[in-house]
């Protein structure tokens, strides 16, 4: 549903441009979930510090260092993928103050969700694929992250 809901965002043309954890909210009325601050965050970050609204441990490398492009519907799908290793571990991908999370961001791996709790391959893959350094490895839109994400649950169900 979350990715659904960034996929609707994009096909109107906005980026979140921030989303982690603190950002998705689930109104009383609806079970669906919702994000807040959208758009917010690559303005914020031009003028100040986006640590203090974006939590560094779900933040691609573009958001550290403009040599990986610019922040666009990939930075989001980024971190759709940062978001879910959360939902699969309990953990964020990342630990450590700015520095040590900056670091880890555009030199290491994305941590893979088996490293963590028995998940199937196919896991792995999937958030491999949303959260690669290099952007035009990413899934170049949310839709098509939510439909390996369909695919996957088929799979995981039978």
């Amino acid at each position: 549903a979350l990715v659904e809901t960034v996929s609707n965002l994009h096909e109107r043309g906005a980026v979140h441009a921030g989303i982690d954890p603190r950002h998705v909210v689930y109104p009383t009325e609806t079970r669906r979930p919702h994000l807040d601050n959208v758009g917010l965050l690559d303005v914020y970050r031009r003028y100040a510090d986006p640590a203090i609204l974006l939590d560094p441990r779900y933040a691609p490398p573009e958001y550290f260092d403009d040599r990986y492009g610019v922040v666009d519907r990939t930075t989001d799908v980024y971190a759709l993928g940062a978001v879910l290793y959360r939902l699969l571990t309990g953990e964020p991908p990342h630990e450590g103050d700015p520095a040590a999370v900056r670091e880890a961001v555009l030199t290491e791996p994305f941590p893979r969700p088996s490293s963590a709790v028995a998940v199937p391959d196919a896991v792995d893959r999937v958030v491999a694929r949303a959260t690669a350094t290099d952007k035009f490895e990413r899934y170049e839109s949310a839709a098509s992250l939510g439909r390996d994400l369909r695919n996957l649950r088929e799979v995981v169900e039978d």
